[in-house]
């Protein structure tokens, strides 16, 4: 059955209609007549594949229409950015009182980008789960990730050669420091006899077996260490943009009290620091609150507090009057304790950076009430996915 792509959805999957039933396609462009054969029926959408992709000038990788790791590659660079400014500038137009112009979108790199990967490791086969599946796809080598990366999964590929018990490998990498952080039953001795020499850290089931227990990253001329599962953006230049585009709206606000809510290992609580009298930053996960303490005497900042707690819990508990807070949650946004918290506190300004417009646009409801929004930007921080960082201004009425 051939359908033409009349328009996209906000994941970039293709939007086609027959008899009058909505059929999603993904990784179809628009304007195309493509064959399709169907997946799934529900009762208000179809869900289908394109059959025999006529693959496009800007697809560069030969696993594109199997893996689920990249969505838009069948666009062209320029027309990732637009789809990415159109679905934000929809989301908050049609699901918030608030109405945007198309936004700006900054652009970062194409290719080459990703500090981290998670490979699935089955037998000897390595690589990324094919879209829908738990079937893992065998990747040679995946053009998103920092090409310093290559002899490691080289080695990785030589050794599953040999050696069926590992199952899963997550490589992070900052400059020329390497971390590999591997699951599975081999004995670890093998793996320290065969890995140690090629990393600055290895981790084998949780356990560091050699090097370094934690790396240290760059961000806009300050250092920050980084442990195994401390969260920390993937893209490092996209991380940068999505920095400098804080810093502007704190360095206009000269807060007296800030609070840098979901701190992580305290990047923004410290580069913000400067342009606040004091900054309080919160984070539930332990171990990145050990790596924000630690990063603050590594820059040697004073004017910086961090909590390990529950967000919600924190702001029930710590009676104060931030005059400006930044949040920056999970894709799955704010709890609505979390908001209500927050308006309790009534800060002149909050600064809201998200990796997910949809639960953007639900938690946006709930303070439009109260604060008008004042500026927006997009950061491309994942090119060739659908993903997309937002950085919003609210400023109280």
């Amino acid at each position: 059955m051939k359908v033409k792509i009349i328009d996209y959805d906000h994941l970039g999957r293709g939007i086609a209609k027959e008899n009058g039933k909505v059929i999603f396609v993904p990784k179809a462009k628009k304007e195309k007549l493509v064959e399709i054969e169907f997946i799934k029926s529900k009762k208000n959408y179809d869900l289908a594949r394109v059959v025999n992709p006529v693959i496009e000038d800007s697809v560069f990788c030969p696993y594109y229409y199997e893996c689920g790791g990249c969505h838009l590659q069948h666009l062209t660079i320029k027309e990732q950015l637009e789809f990415k400014k159109k679905k934000v500038q929809d989301i908050i137009n049609r699901y918030t009182p608030y109405q945007i112009s198309m936004p700006k979108i900054i652009p970062t790199k194409e290719k080459g980008y990703r500090n981290k990967v998670i490979f699935h490791i089955k037998g000897s086969f390595l690589g990324y789960y094919k879209e829908g599946t738990n079937e893992i796809i065998d990747i040679k080598e995946c053009a998103l990730l920092d090409p310093k990366m290559n002899p490691i999964i080289e080695k990785l590929r030589k050794f599953i050669e040999t050696h069926s018990s590992l199952e899963e490998a997550m490589i992070r990498i900052f400059k020329e420091e390497i971390m590999l952080s591997l699951k599975g039953k081999e004995d670890k001795d093998v793996i320290l006899k065969f890995f140690a020499s090629f990393v600055s850290s290895l981790y084998y089931n949780n356990e560091l077996l050699s090097g370094k227990k934690r790396l240290q990253a760059t961000i806009l001329d300050h250092s920050f260490y980084v442990s195994k599962d401390s969260f920390f953006q993937v893209n490092t230049i996209g991380v940068n943009e999505i920095y400098k585009q804080v810093l502007e709206q704190v360095k206009m606000l000269k807060p007296n009290l800030l609070y840098d809510l979901y701190c992580g290992t305290g990047t923004m609580s410290l580069l913000v620091a400067p342009y606040a009298k004091n900054v309080i930053g919160v984070e539930t996960v332990k171990e990145a609150i050990e790596n924000a303490n630690d990063n603050k005497k590594l820059n040697g900042i004073t004017n910086v507090s961090f909590y390990h707690d529950d967000v919600g819990r924190f702001l029930t508990r710590y009676k104060a009057s931030p005059d400006t807070i930044i949040v920056d949650p999970p894709r799955a946004g704010l709890l609505s304790l979390v908001i209500k918290k927050i308006i309790d506190l009534l800060p002149k300004a909050i600064i809201y950076v998200s990796c997910d417009p949809m639960t953007l646009a639900r938690d946006l409801n709930l303070f439009s009430s109260l604060y008008n929004l004042h500026d927006i930007k997009i950061i491309d921080e994942f090119p060739n996915t659908y993903h997309v960082e937002c950085v919003l201004l609210l400023v109280k009425k």
